[in-house]
């Protein structure tokens, strides 16, 4: 039986699509979103999080106006737990990529370590439109020109990146790039953040 090559091209095409879903749906493949749990419970999970971190989880998905002074202020409130900072943009494929991964992330660690974001080079439009869609149990602050990182010591950093400071407010690692998967998101957390479990 000879086949013809729109069948043979419609078959190999078939099989790479099963491929690709199998990898992302995998450990080992893209984030995967039916793993971030949904609101009630990151707020149930978050409930039992030290006052610094209920109030900064208390503004939810918010996009808050900001500048090196308001960034210094939030984070001085958040001394004695380590921060993640993640910057990220709506225009940014890898940062959208990337969020499931965090927001499963601050379910599962953030009674422990502080999440917040850094919108950055965005139209405030696009973002907020974005946190609907995605939206995380943690604050983002706008950086509209992209100085923030530098002001606060991580130097030029590419978008997205990550930023981990140490209970004492001082940068202990910055990860410029996305995470592509859980585990190594959460190898970071422990190695830098100090979480548990």
């Amino acid at each position: 039986m000879r086949w013809s090559r729109p069948l043979v091209a419609l078959a190999v095409l078939a099989v790479a699509v099963v491929l690709v879903v199998g990898l992302l749906q995998s450990d080992g493949g893209g984030p995967d979103a039916t793993a971030v749990p949904d609101r009630a419970e990151v707020a149930r999970r978050l409930a039992g999080a030290p006052p610094a971190l209920r109030s900064l989880y208390a503004d939810g998905p918010a996009l808050l106006p900001a500048g090196e002074r308001r960034a210094r202020a939030v984070l001085r409130r958040l001394r004695g737990h380590p921060v993640v900072l993640n910057l990220w943009g709506a225009w940014c494929g890898p940062c959208r990529a990337e969020f499931p991964l965090l927001r499963r992330a601050v379910a599962e660690h953030g009674a422990r370590i502080a999440f917040l974001g850094v919108d950055v080079r965005d139209q405030p439009g696009k973002a907020r439109a974005f946190l609907r869609r995605q939206p995380t149990a943690y604050p983002h602050l706008q950086d509209p020109e992209g100085r923030l990182a530098v002001a606060l010591g991580a130097g030029a950093v590419s978008t997205p990146s990550t930023i981990f400071l140490d209970p004492d407010g001082r940068i202990v690692q910055v990860k410029q790039g996305s995470y592509r998967t859980y585990e190594d998101l959460v190898g970071d957390l422990r190695r830098y953040g100090r979480a548990a479990g």
